[in-house]
């Protein structure tokens, strides 16, 4: 529970940055009910309240994750540029068209937000790019059409920590 109550209490900090950047309320707000999705997960996961993810939840709460369509994003370095990270949250099908547009969306959100950090390439980390899922899923199914927009970089990196960039949505 501590966790929860820390997070509640600077979520109007967190808006207020948002503000700064002016960033929209709707936008502010559904970013930072990642919290509720991942009280979600915990009791599906453990069958309790609570907030095994509290380690995630620093990049909601200080103001870098963002809720665009149906993926989340923040920005991230890799080197000596910046780069949009995606996160799939569990909220409903996963369709091409889905994200599409929520690639649309970052691209264009962090450009107008965040100009000071310039980048259009997309980046992501995630179990769902691990290339033996499209080995027994049917070649149509929204993750293997999500995996297929992304290009696995690095060798020896275990399937679930990928580092990849998107071919989709004018990144490069």
């Amino acid at each position: 529970m501590l966790p929860l109550l820390a997070l509640l209490a600077v979520a109007d900090d967190v808006r207020a940055f948002h503000r700064s950047r002016g960033i929209p309320p709707e936008i502010s707000d559904r970013s930072l009910a990642d919290l509720g999705q991942q009280a979600w997960v915990n009791r599906r996961t453990l069958g309790a309240f609570g907030l095994h993810t509290y380690l995630w939840m620093p990049v909601c709460f200080g103001g870098n994750l963002y809720w665009l369509g149906r993926l989340q994003f923040n920005l991230v370095r890799r080197g000596d540029a910046w780069a949009i990270s995606t996160h799939i949250p569990e909220v409903g099908p996963l369709t091409p068209e889905s994200v599409d547009d929520a690639f649309r969306q970052a691209v264009a959100f962090f450009g107008r937000h965040f100009a000071d950090h310039p980048t259009t390439v997309l980046h992501c980390s995630s179990w769902l790019l691990d290339p033996q899922l499209a080995e027994v899923l049917a070649p149509e199914s929204n993750m293997v059409r999500f995996q297929q927009r992304w290009t696995l970089e690095g060798e020896g990196t275990t399937p679930t920590r990928m580092p990849c960039s998107s071919r989709s949505a004018g990144a490069t």
